[in-house]
């Protein structure tokens, strides 16, 4: 193996001298002065910290002076043995001190007297002073020194750092004269109550502690807080809780009466700006589930609030169950049910504006009539003169006049209210998939597989059929699933899962109404939507405005969580982002229902639970 050795510039390499050995013994002395002089910091700081016994300082201070006297070649061996005694000696007297100091939490000893005793023995009877310096802190401690078999008495004007008044057990007049710099560290200059400040006493600073503590960990909310002076002054005169509230009532309306009136005064689309609902955003408060008591065992194919009464509302499914219960925020405890053993009930709803009466239907070629007062049940058990083997989706009028079945061939069966006896049909083209009437009831909105929507005006005519008067091609081109109308829209919802937003052609208000220009009885007029809203993915089977129409909600069966149910709000045609979320339990939406004044919305899912939302806007 070669190595490579570098050459110096010059020829051959040139060995360094050896350095010269110095003495052994200098090397040690030098050693142990350096570890007496770290051990003397040591004891200095401890006694200017903690009290402690000075017996060690002169200990060291007279090793200083062998050590010294070694190197000058004066070592005494008899005065070494005398220390060696005396060190001795000390040492059972420190043990005989430690019962009479205390501890603190951490195992360290303290001395909590500024003066203290201490045994020890000397050859001289003599009285020696010293100084020990700690940075810019001079503290002089006397020692009095006696004979071979006297005492030791040293005195020390060292001042504790820190005294704790509660655990000294001191009064507050002893804590109040041990002062806190305030300008140490910048932290604790922003405890100055003024510029000029420069410390604070234990008490005061403990306290201001406390407080800079609360400002930093909590909001401030004074700036919320509106108070009247006049008001404080009744308070303090004696008036009444009574008169107070009148005069803040007085109050309150002069300061609202300028700028209410401009916000009042103007309606927006039909509905006072009070009361508008404002876009992008919407406040629900979820209540414990409306059949909590008594949960279906099938999917909730309908739900339904009674017209008159916000706090009732019944549940039907396929377990054959109409199950009524009444809405009080905490168990909303079940009122009343009826077993239909040979129907599954698929649609159901409340007959007239008093909602005496429920029809429910299934996929039976009959169907049921239910008196909610008495409880008599009546089974119709055919529609004369019709074809028809299931009655699975129905609808009824908003006056309680007709009942309406989707039939076959594209007929919508009209049944009378009060005589269940067929009244009327109408026939589209294509099959028909859904039904709707105005708010008003005059009117009745189909439409199926042809796209097209039907009006038809169910009013009393001479010849009884009811009339087609205007025909809407939507643009979406697919398949109707579902209808909607409030007194503004119209919504169409398409198998695609696109809802198209119209104006409303029944509306009383000609700037939501079609020009009468564009439509005629005979032909066909297509309309550019007010607002496409493609929210929806799969096919939209359910739509439903809420009374005063600012609310859509539209589902779909087909789709499990957030992306089954969306709520748009209609004047602005956009949808409520912060409502559903991922973590709303909504499972696969089949059934939903707004209260009479839009307080609830209940939702019915394939688990058989009834979801129940409180709308704060109009609960509030």
């Amino acid at each position: 193996m070669i190595s490579s050795v570098s050459l110096k510039k010059g020829g051959g390499s040139k060995r360094d001298p050896k350095p010269k050995k110095a003495s052994s013994s200098k090397r040690a002395q030098k050693r142990k002065l350096k570890q007496d002089a770290q051990d003397t910091e040591e004891h200095e700081l401890e006694s200017l910290l903690f009290g402690g016994s000075i017996g060690n300082y002169e200990r060291s201070f007279q090793e200083a002076d062998i050590m010294e006297g070694s190197t000058t070649g004066s070592y005494d061996v008899a005065r070494d043995q005398e220390i060696s005694r005396s060190d001795d000696e000390q040492d059972d007297d420190e043990e005989h001190l430690v019962d009479e100091q205390d501890f603190d939490e951490h195992g360290i000893m303290i001395d909590r007297s500024s003066s203290f005793r201490s045994t020890k023995l000397f050859n001289n009877d003599k009285e020696t002073a010293f100084e020990v310096n700690n940075k810019k802190e001079t503290t002089k401690i006397n020692v009095i020194t006696a004979d071979d078999k006297g005492l030791v008495e040293a005195t020390t004007t060292a001042k504790p750092v820190w005294v704790d008044s509660e655990e000294e057990g001191e009064d507050d007049e002893n804590a109040s004269k041990q002062k806190v710099s305030l300008v140490s560290t910048q932290k604790l200059k922003k405890l100055r109550s003024s510029l000029d400040q420069t410390s604070v006493d234990t008490k005061e600073y403990v306290q201001r502690l406390r407080e800079r503590h609360e400002y930093s960990t909590s909001v401030p909310t004074s700036w919320a807080k509106v108070e009247d002076f006049h008001l404080r002054e009744h308070i303090r005169e004696g008036i009444n809780d009574d008169e107070i509230d009148k005069a803040m009532s007085t109050s309150a309306h002069q300061l609202l009466s300028n700028s209410a009136a401009p916000l009042t005064s103007h309606d927006i689309n039909g509905i006072p700006s009070s009361s508008a609902l404002v876009a992008q955003s919407i406040r629900l408060e979820r209540q414990p589930d409306a059949n909590l008591m008594e949960p279906n065992k099938a999917a909730v194919q309908v739900v339904k609030f009674h017209p008159r009464h916000s706090k009732v509302l019944f549940t039907a499914g396929l377990d054959k169950t109409l199950r009524f219960f009444q809405i009080d925020g905490k168990t909303n405890p079940k009122v009343h049910g009826i077993h239909f053993p040979d129907m599954p009930i698929m649609s159901a709803s409340y007959l007239g504006p008093e909602g005496s009466a429920v029809v429910l239907s299934g996929r039976r070629s009959y169907f049921y009539v239910c008196d909610v007062a008495s409880g008599n049940v009546t089974k119709i058990p055919r529609i004369m003169h019709r074809p028809e083997k299931s009655l699975e989706r129905m609808i009824t009028s908003p006056c309680g006049k007709y009942i309406v079945f989707i039939g076959y061939d594209g007929h919508a069966i009209l049944v009378d209210g009060s005589t269940r006896h067929l009244a009327s049909t109408i026939k589209m083209n294509g099959s028909c998939r859904a039904v709707s009437f105005s708010p008003c009831g005059t009117y009745l909105f189909s439409s199926g597989s042809d796209g097209d929507v039907y009006q038809w005006d169910i009013r009393k005519t001479s010849s009884s059929i009811p009339k087609c008067v205007r025909r809407i091609s939507n643009e979406d081109g697919t398949i109707v699933q579902s209808l909607a109308l409030s007194d503004q829209f119209l919504a169409v919802g398409a198998e695609s899962g696109v809802v198209n937003m119209f104006p409303s052609p029944c509306a009383s208000d000609p700037d939501f109404s079609f020009n009468e220009s564009y439509f005629s009885s005979s032909s066909t007029k297509q309309v550019a939507p007010l607002k496409r809203l493609m929210n929806l993915h799969t096919c939209a089977t359910g739509l439903k405005f809420n009374h005063d129409g600012q609310i859509l909600a539209m589902w779909s069966r087909f789709v499990n969580g957030v992306g089954s149910l969306k709520l748009v709000h209609s004047q602005s045609q956009t949808v409520f982002s912060n409502w559903p979320t991922n973590k709303t339990p909504l499972g696969y939406v089949w059934s939903l229902d707004f209260s009479p004044n839009s307080e609830y919305l209940a939702i019915g899912n394939d688990k058989g639970k009834c979801l129940l939302y409180s709308l704060r806007h109009y609960a509030d």
